[in-house]
């Protein structure tokens, strides 16, 4: 039975890693705290999520994009940075508004 789920789960997988390699503009939570985190592709969808530590939000399109990241969802004020296509902003440390470490690849 597990030999013939095995290439269903990957074929689950493969979509985000496409999504994520075509372009998109992405942002990771590298942090110890789950935050609320914007991923925006210019001309693209906004999308919105809170990511546990690790998790990955990708915005797909092949043009400059915004990431960012809040304390929660209700909030005006947090962190962004400006990505180019197919990189992963990651975040690192977020002790209060404006004040955010990231790295960007």
């Amino acid at each position: 039975m597990h030999k013939f789920l095995a290439p269903f789960l990957l074929l689950a997988i493969a979509p985000v890693q496409a999504v994520a390699d075509s372009g998109a503009v992405c942002v990771q939570n590298s942090s110890d705290t789950a935050w609320t985190f914007v991923a925006h592709a210019d001309g693209g969808m906004r999308r919105v999520e809170t990511l546990a530590p690790g998790g990955l939000l990708c915005s797909a399109g092949q043009a400059m994009g915004t990431v960012a990241v809040f304390e929660s969802k209700e909030d005006l004020e947090g962190c962004s940075l400006r990505v180019s296509p197919g990189s992963t902003a990651r975040l690192f440390a977020f002790p209060g508004v404006d004040l955010c470490r990231w790295e960007s690849s």
